[in-house]
């Protein structure tokens, strides 16, 4: 099945490099102000759901469907369930980083459901990369100029290992508390990193990442 791009209502950086992490066979759900975000990358959504509070124009003759205001799940976290429900497996999150810090980690805790629930899902934005891990591994290829940071999500992480990395671990237990994992950097060509029990936060994030605009060097 083709991977599910989901398009969030957060500000988006770099949108010429986000542009060109769409596939032409994504299946494009926006959430909410997502269908705004699509209209910026040129893209258009196969549905819109929300509660439409955020959308400044739907997509002519794109289906939408609106939910109540008063609800438990986010619109990002409702695109994430129908999905899920539709079979797509694969995700990857647009307009999910950035804005509103509540959001931001809500969206966090959005990658860790598609983890409980057998998918991968990545949210990308600024030449930042996030990914969670649960009981698996992820594998990936050298990215000159990054930081690899490792974190524990949802309590302790046990048997935690790092291949590849400038600084490897083996069989380690990480909890939230000491963030042991910060800053790493790729050594090898590829890196593995995995957790035997428990879920990681992965976050790629360019050196530059948080310097004045005018210092950034983007790749």
């Amino acid at each position: 099945m083709s991977r599910c791009l989901l398009i969030a209502a957060g500000p988006m950086q770099d949108i010429p490099a986000l542009r060109r992490l769409v596939r032409p066979d994504d299946y494009i759900l926006c959430a909410d102000g997502g269908a705004d975000n699509a209209r910026r990358l040129g893209v258009r959504p196969q549905r819109v759901l929300g509660d439409l509070d955020s959308v400044e124009r739907l997509p002519e003759g794109v289906p939408a469907e609106r939910f109540p205001p008063e609800k438990d799940d986010t619109d990002t976290m409702l695109a994430v369930k129908r999905a899920l429900v539709m079979g797509y497996r694969s995700f990857l999150l647009l307009g999910a980083w950035g804005g509103r810090p509540d959001h931001a980690y809500a969206n966090l805790c959005a990658l860790l459901y598609l983890a409980e629930h057998g998918a991968s899902g990545t949210i990308a934005d600024g030449g930042v990369e996030i990914h969670v891990v649960k009981n698996g591994s992820l594998r990936l290829k050298k990215r000159e100029d990054y930081y690899v940071s490792v974190f524990p999500f949802d309590g302790p992480a046990d048997g935690v290992n790092e291949t590849g990395m400038k600084y490897g671990l083996t069989d380690a237990c990480l909890r939230t508390a000491d963030p042991l994992g910060v800053s790493n950097e790729f050594r090898d060509e590829q890196a593995v990193i995995s957790v035997k029990r428990g879920a990681l936060l992965i976050m790629l994030c360019p050196k530059s990442c948080g310097l004045p605009l005018n210092s950034r060097h983007l790749g």
